[in-house]
């Protein structure tokens, strides 16, 4: 109650200079000097509700003074900071890789941060003052508006699905565009295999699309050496065959109905088959264990896109949208 009646006294008491200047110091212009950007309309509106209030005026501007104080701390500080994110987050938008593969990065200590090497996984970067290296190169996040952030490739046979390999010089990246080269894909393609690749700038759509537990299908056009009964090959592939230790298993394989292929319902040389695994050449290794060799595979379909509905030429790709994939 004392407390009450000082401040009360001292609200009476204070000459029209000091209420003055206390006007001044809670004036919008000051504030604005004051206080981040973020909350100018904030303090504005606050401001103005208490102008002309008297001796009240005077205290509430001994509390707001001290508000804007720690709010200038906590901006300053790093407290609040709209353009921090996770190390592993930005690494993925840097297109490094998915989620699981850049942690690994991270924990490896081929990440530097300012020139020290990073192995915390909870460090959050400073999109705008950071330098972040790995291993030697500057990575940076690339906001073009005009970058589509997933694209479809239709890959020629002859080049790998892969960023660099120290025994091939033809990789899909020779075949698209220099702001596309550091982009995550899906759906890896043998050396000799074609057909539709998925490449994505955000590494957990990657991570989406390839897990297995989400069973996206991929479905291919397989071509033998020769012609085959096809429904006693399909019902051993859906059922499992094993080799090279483990067990290799189709979702769905049909006829695939060309046109070349003539009006023989039951013996044919093209397969589609559709996958919801993806084990490392498993088609070709399916096929082996029939004793049958694969002379050309082609990859049509990956989730609900399909370069068979929508043509898209050899070599070259398209943006397309989430949706067009998972079919939502």
């Amino acid at each position: 109650m004392r407390l009450f009646q000082q401040w009360f006294r001292l609200g009476q008491d204070a000459d029209s200079q000091t209420v003055l200047s206390l006007r001044e110091a809670t004036s919008p212009l000051t504030l604005e000097r004051e206080s981040s950007s973020v909350g100018k309309e904030i303090l504005t509106f606050i401001h103005s509700g208490w102008l002309g209030m008297g001796w009240f005026s005077l205290v509430r501007g001994f509390f707001f003074r001290g508000f804007i104080s720690q709010l200038d701390f906590f901006l300053k500080h790093g407290f609040v900071k709209w353009k921090m994110m996770r190390i592993n987050q930005f690494l993925a938008k840097a297109r490094v890789g998915a989620r699981r593969k850049v942690e690994e990065i991270v924990l490896s200590g081929r990440v530097k941060v300012n020139g020290k090497t990073l192995t915390d996984l909870s460090y959050r970067v400073d999109t705008e003052s950071d330098l972040v290296v790995l291993d030697g190169k500057k990575l940076s996040i690339l906001n073009s508006p005009d970058l589509a952030s997933i694209i479809a490739f239709n890959k020629p046979a002859g080049f790998l699905t892969s960023h660099e390999d120290k025994h091939h010089d033809q990789t899909i990246f020779e075949l698209l565009p220099e702001e596309y080269r550091r982009y995550n894909y899906a759906g890896r393609l043998d050396l000799d295999s074609r057909g539709l690749v998925i490449l994505s700038s955000d590494g957990d759509f990657i991570q989406r699309i390839t897990h297995p537990k989400h069973k996206i299908e991929k479905e291919y056009i397989v071509s033998l050496q020769k012609k085959v009964e096809w429904k006693p090959i399909a019902e051993e592939l859906e059922l499992g065959v094993r080799e090279g230790g483990e067990t290799l298993r189709a979702f769905k394989v049909l006829p695939a109905k060309l046109e070349f292929d003539g009006n023989d319902s039951e013996l044919t040389s093209h397969l589609r088959v559709i996958l919801r695994e993806g084990k490392k050449r498993q088609i070709r290794r399916m096929f082996h264990t029939k004793n049958l060799s694969v002379i050309d595979l082609f990859r049509v379909r990956i989730g609900s896109l399909s370069i068979e509905k929508k043509k898209l030429e050899e070599g070259k790709f398209r943006a397309v949208k989430e949706e067009e994939i998972l079919g939502k």
